[in-house]
């Protein structure tokens, strides 16, 4: 599935430029947890690290 280029690099974008993007956080959530579950879709921590590290910048 295309997911990290239709929402994690969306999501990354965002925490560059301190958009909150509460909406596709949870669709992207919801939407990686389906595809793992039918076997289509592995979660990368390092992508999950790199979208979540400028959220932590800003804090």
């Amino acid at each position: 599935m295309e997911l990290d280029a239709l929402t994690s690099t969306v999501l990354e974008l965002a925490r560059r430029l301190g958009i909150p993007t509460p909406t596709l956080d949870a669709v992207a959530a919801l939407v990686g947890m389906r595809g793992s579950g039918l076997g289509l879709y592995n979660f990368d921590d390092r992508i999950e690290k790199l979208i979540f590290q400028w959220e932590d910048a800003d804090s």
